[in-house]
């Protein structure tokens, strides 16, 4: 748990984690003091087990993935959307009863070696660009 400053900003910023293992990084504000203060809080908010993490209700990949597909029918050309949707019916061979925020980088991986063994190095980055514009778009 620290309080540090970064070079190219005037405010401080907290870093802690939480139970879980999870990594908490967040602006604190202009002073070193309110940033300490701040984190004190946070630690005593961790200890007497009252932090909550802001975060979405779980979904699962096949239900975002259709909603990804909607935005790529709204924004991109046809022959983007076919690729996208192709991609996605691979990747759903894999993902579709997994949560998103339960994929992880193992389980990527494992996905990598599998799909390199059947299709070209080529299509198998193709299909994780699609993976990874979905999940940029899952974060916004």
């Amino acid at each position: 748990m620290a309080v540090y400053k970064q070079k190219s900003s005037d405010s401080w910023y907290i870093d802690y984690y939480i139970p879980g293992g999870r990594r908490i990084r967040e602006v604190a504000g202009s002073s070193k003091k309110l940033a300490q203060q701040l984190l004190a809080k946070r630690k005593a908010e961790i200890l007497e087990g009252k932090y909550q993490v802001n975060r979405p209700d779980p979904i699962y990949f096949r239900e975002f993935a259709r909603e990804f597909l909607d935005y790529c029918e709204a924004t991109k050309k046809r022959s983007t959307l076919r690729f996208h949707r192709n991609s996605l019916n691979r990747l759903g061979e894999e993902f579709n009863e997994v949560f998103l925020g339960d994929i992880t980088p193992y389980m990527i991986e494992q996905y990598k070696i599998k799909r390199s063994g059947q299709v070209s190095p080529s299509s198998v980055n193709r299909e994780l660009a699609t993976l990874s514009h979905l999940f940029k778009l899952a974060l916004e």
